[in-house]
Formats: C-alpha cells, sequence, structure tokens
C-alpha cells in the first residue's frame, strides 16, 4: 500500500506518467492494422481493398465503419512506405512492389550456345534459338499455320527430351489426321505428348521442354495476348516456346499487334503462299554472309499435301516492293534453301 501511495503521489507531481489505458477502438485499430499487413504481405499479385475487407472478417465485424476506416489508413501507410502501390486508375487496386530477381553473371566463364534448332527455309543458318526463347508464328486464316509447327515440331523432335504440344482448335481425330500427312515419320515417332487446351497456357507450359501453343486465342480482348506471351516466358524457363496467333491476310503483326511480339526472339508472318520474316534478334556468326539481318526477306512458297512446304523460286529471299520480273531477273539470290 505504502508503494501505491508513494506512486500515486509521483504521478500528481508529474514526476511519472500515468499508463494510457487503450480503449475498444485503439484496440480494434492496432489488430486491423496487424491483419492487413499479414495479408497483404501473402499477396503475390494485384488485389483489391475488397479483398483485404475480406481477409480480415470485416463484413461480419460489429465494429464494421471503424475497420473500414483503419484498413484504408493502413493501406495507405503501406503505399507511402512503397511496400504497395495503387494500379493505374482503378480505385482501391493495389500490387505488392517485387524486389525478387535473378542475377545475370557476366564473365569469360559464361558462354552462349544456340540450341541445335530447325528453322524452315534454312533460317537457321543466321538465326540462333537460345534457351528460354519465345517463337511467335502469326498466320492468316488457311495460310498453314498447323503445319509450319508441325514442320517445327517433326525437325526438331530428336533435339528435346520433352515436346508438348496444346491444341486449341483440332480433336484427337484430327490431329491424327494431320499427322499421317506426314508419309516419313510414323505415328509413334513423333517424340511429342499433345493436350487439347484453349487458355491459360502458362498454367501447363513445361520448363526445359519445347512448348508448341496452337493457337493463342483471343476473342475481343487482344491488348491481354502480350500479356499471355510474358506469363508463358516466365515459366518455360530454359525450354523455348512456338506460339501461333492469328492475323488478318496481308498484315505482319499477328493480334494483340506490337504488344504479341515483345517477348519474341523470333517472328514468322504466313500468309497463303508468303512466309515473312518481321522480327529477328538472335544472328548466328557469319550472318552477314547471307546479305544481313533477314528481317524483312519474304520467300513464296508451296503447301504440297498438307505437310511439305516448298519455296517457289530455289533459294529466293527477297524485300516488299521488288516485283516477281525484277526478282526473277536479278543475279545474286540469297542463298537460303527450300524447307525440306
Amino acid at each position: 500500500m505504502e508503494d501505491r501511495a508513494v506512486y500515486q503521489q509521483m504521478v500528481e507531481d508529474g514526476m511519472v506518467r500515468p499508463p494510457v489505458e487503450k480503449n475498444k477502438l485503439d484496440i480494434i485499430a492496432e489488430l486491423a492494422g496487424r491483419k492487413v499487413r499479414f495479408w497483404v504481405g501473402k499477396m503475390t499479385g494485384e488485389f483489391s481493398h475488397k479483398d483485404i475487407h475480406y481477409l480480415i472478417g470485416m463484413n461480419e465485424h460489429v465494429e464494421r465503419n471503424s475497420l473500414l476506416e483503419h484498413c484504408h489508413t493502413t493501406l495507405e501507410k503501406l503505399v507511402s512506405e512503397k511496400k504497395i502501390e495503387r494500379v493505374g486508375d482503378r480505385f482501391g487496386v493495389y500490387r505488392p512492389y517485387q524486389h525478387k530477381m535473378t542475377e545475370l553473371r557476366i564473365g569469360s566463364m559464361i558462354e552462349y550456345k544456340f540450341l541445335d534448332f530447325w528453322l524452315p527455309f534454312n533460317l537457321d543458318n543466321q538465326i540462333g534459338i537460345l534457351p528460354g526463347n519465345i517463337i511467335i508464328v502469326a498466320g492468316a486464316p488457311n495460310a498453314g499455320k498447323t503445319a509450319m509447327l508441325l514442320n517445327m515440331v517433326k525437325y526438331n523432335r530428336r533435339n528435346f527430351k520433352e515436346i508438348h504440344y496444346f491444341s486449341s482448335e483440332v480433336g484427337e481425330q484430327e490431329l491424327n489426321m494431320r499427322l499421317s500427312k506426314f508419309p516419313d515419320v510414323s505415328r509413334s515417332d513423333w517424340n511429342m505428348r499433345a493436350w487439347q487446351r484453349s487458355e491459360d497456357f502458362a498454367d501447363v507450359v513445361v520448363p526445359g521442354a519445347l512448348n508448341v501453343i496452337d493457337f493463342l486465342e483471343s476473342h475481343d480482348e487482344f491488348y491481354k495476348i502480350g500479356h499471355y506471351i510474358k506469363r508463358v516466358h516466365d515459366e518455360i524457363k530454359d525450354g523455348v516456346a512456338i506460339i501461333a496467333i492469328q492475323k488478318n491476310a496481308k498484315q505482319d503483326n499477328p493480334l494483340g499487334g506490337f504488344r504479341a511480339m515483345e517477348k519474341a526472339r523470333l517472328a514468322l508472318s504466313l500468309d497463303k503462299g508468303v512466309l515473312k520474316v518481321t522480327k529477328a534478334k538472335n544472328f548466328k556468326p557469319g550472318y552477314e554472309q547471307y546479305g544481313g539481318s533477314p528481317e524483312g526477306l519474304m520467300t513464296d512458297f508451296k503447301l504440297i499435301g498438307g505437310h511439305k512446304f516448298k519455296q517457289t523460286v530455289s533459294n529466293e529471299w527477297y524485300t516488299l516492293g521488288r516485283g516477281k520480273e525484277a526478282r526473277k531477273n536479278e543475279k545474286e539470290k540469297v542463298p537460303h534453301g527450300d524447307a525440306q
């Protein structure tokens, strides 16, 4: 009792501060802040304030209005602390800052090695494919996209331990019918597994494998195609993905425009009877002897029997604006070759 009286006297004299008793609202605020920080720390992508409200059980809380205020206050504090940021002009939508990075080593001991990878008409003499690369095949309707992709599987089937073919268009019987058009490859010799799939390809591609997507569909939100391809790129690791995308006839870019081409190291454009190299990034040593960068080069071809691509004029590549007569009379040809 004597100690308590001394303490009380010290409080009255201003020598010590009395303990502050937290009221109910203070406790709610503190708990709300802790819960919001906990759940935000679990987020890996975009989320809304409504997601946080649900996770902390705000909708069922008797002090809902107070909790709502403290939840908003904590989110704004996290924004100022650069733990999260607002997403565009969408109200109440945030994303966590992502600080994870993979260091790229630089040094004389780090060597690059192009994959043994077949490309049509001897383009592989000029263009190299590296682990992690994306190849885009943009094709107009009935231009031969599936036949081109199956040729890439055929000629690269010995170069990968695993090949996965994802088809959004053909079923089991039609796929077997198309494979039967290749007289020099038996059905059991394709060395690939085929799957019917029409969306979310990033969820199923196999790291380290050759992943062939025939084709990436989008019926209205074409601007999202670039995002879908980025997700595939993030998942294939040291594999390769060949992605077919529809395009309008006589236009170079696929649906999705330039955004769909961002991650591609090689992009080919197919119209009926014409193949064009619309993007090429990795050149093999000595590519200059073939006339320099192949970007913009075109060649005319015939698709024979639904499986064989053959250049109309052997070894001929040209650029837009040169008519057939000028090409026919030109003495120097870029030394490529037939597809097979």
